[in-house]
């Protein structure tokens, strides 16, 4: 006989193709069932667009995109977003890192995400950061293209780290963070410029949605707080060898892949830290950002 326990978390299950999750990007407004879903398929090619960069450390590929060439209205919501929403929040203040958030988002803000070849102990081999260049949301992937590259790639993220005053991950600070940090201390890189506000975004995301979602994996906050799936996707699990292979072959098809994995990531992560500012006082919510 199954227990009251397990029974509400069935009935939980059961709901969520039609759970209730606010239109807008701070969380208030019409609520109802969830809209349909925009599929997403970040372009391939990546590895092509490539440019060598010469550092301290070596060499690495530096590959860069408008975000708007792959999320069309995506630079119209970043400039959509009121930098003095934490003054105008209401009912319990908002957490001092989504306050922050707020008030350097978009243009003093960068946003990471990292691919590695396992857990703690093994090499990362790209950082794929978004940010503002001159005004103009830009994406960023400091690829190693074997396993020799990886001092430079880390130089490279510290380097512009320095211009954040807000960094912004997903579970980063018990995994990208800890990793960017024992890689570098490896490679006996100088020491990194003070940290800014890290402001993790699983974690907001558990306090916020825990209990209407089945889990607060990225994909499942991607699926049901912002609409969207993807196809044509390489899995997780696959990443690692993946890499391995291209290192051995050079063949640059699955990597491509990889690459647009992690696009699409930093994609979900600029659209969860919208909908994670500050809500504004009732009858002024922004619903642009749906």
């Amino acid at each position: 006989m199954l227990s009251d326990g397990v029974r509400r978390r069935l009935a939980q299950l059961n709901r969520i193709p039609n759970c209730e999750i606010s239109s807008s990007a701070n969380g208030a407004g019409h609520r109802g069932r969830m809209p349909s879903m925009i599929q997403m398929e970040a372009s391939r090619g990546w590895i092509d667009r490539g440019q060598v960069v010469h550092n301290a450390a070596g060499t690495h590929l530096r590959i860069t995109a408008a975000l708007a060439d792959v999320w069309d209205d995506g630079p119209a919501r970043l400039r959509q977003v009121d930098p003095c929403r934490k003054r105008q929040s209401s009912g319990e203040p908002a957490h001092a890192e989504l306050r922050a958030l707020a008030e350097c988002f978009p243009d003093q803000t960068m946003l990471f995400d990292l691919e590695t070849c396992g857990f703690a102990g093994c090499p990362v081999f790209l950082v794929g950061l978004l940010r503002c260049v001159d005004r103009e949301a830009l994406i960023e992937l400091l690829l190693a293209r074997d396993y020799s590259e990886e001092p430079s790639i880390l130089v490279e993220f510290w380097r512009i780290l320095g211009s954040a005053r807000v960094m912004v991950s997903f579970n980063g600070k018990s995994f990208d963070w800890p990793m960017l940090c024992d890689r570098s201390r490896l490679h006996r890189l100088p020491d990194p410029p003070p940290a800014p506000v890290h402001c993790d975004l699983l974690h907001h995301s558990r306090r916020r949605w825990k209990h209407r979602l089945p889990d607060c994996k990225l994909q499942t906050l991607e699926r049901y707080i912002c609409h969207r799936y993807r196809t044509g996707d390489v899995p997780g699990s696959r990443i690692p060898q993946a890499y391995h292979d291209f290192v051995r072959s050079n063949d640059p098809r699955e990597m491509d892949g990889i690459l647009g994995h992690n696009v699409l990531d930093l994609v979900t992560l600029a659209d969860l830290a919208m909908r994670s500012l500050p809500a504004k006082k009732r009858g002024q919510e922004r619903t642009a950002l749906g």
